[in-house]
């Protein structure tokens, strides 16, 4: 049963991978806006939903982050959590933004059906990584 899980698991992961085009990338991200509506091919983020400043890089202790990539026509917002505690994560605040959906998430503790919006928080099981994408 538990290799079942698993396969079942790596299988899931690899339809992700070929459904969001991001993964297909054949150039280096710039950090600089793609797009009329500002959104940037790449962006890194804090449990409190802000970008990423100079100080935050030069966090010595910072167990959690996330990165947010455009590809037209979404987002997909990547949340990792390497503290052996849950996080409390408030979602970046993005406008013009439609619905927010967890794709995947790695502990199986957080329901996927969870309602997600921009600067809703929510909590990020310890030791997991979660994807939610959003259309834009």
């Amino acid at each position: 049963m538990r290799n079942r899980n698993f396969a079942r698991y790596v299988h899931n992961l690899i339809k992700l991978r070929r459904r969001l085009s991001v993964f297909k990338n054949e150039h280096f991200f710039t950090g600089q806006p793609v797009n009329k509506k500002g959104f940037k091919d790449l962006a890194w983020y804090t449990e409190k939903g802000t970008e990423f400043s100079h100080d935050d890089w030069n966090t010595a202790n910072r167990k959690s982050l996330a990165y947010l990539t455009y590809v037209p026509g979404r987002l997909l917002l990547v949340i990792f959590n390497a503290h052996d505690k849950a996080v409390k994560w408030t979602l970046p605040l993005l406008k013009r933004t439609k619905k927010w959906k967890a794709v995947f998430e790695t502990s199986g503790k957080f329901d996927l059906e969870t309602s997600l919006e921009s600067g809703k928080a929510i909590e990020i099981p310890a030791w997991s990584v979660m994807a939610i994408e959003i259309g834009v």
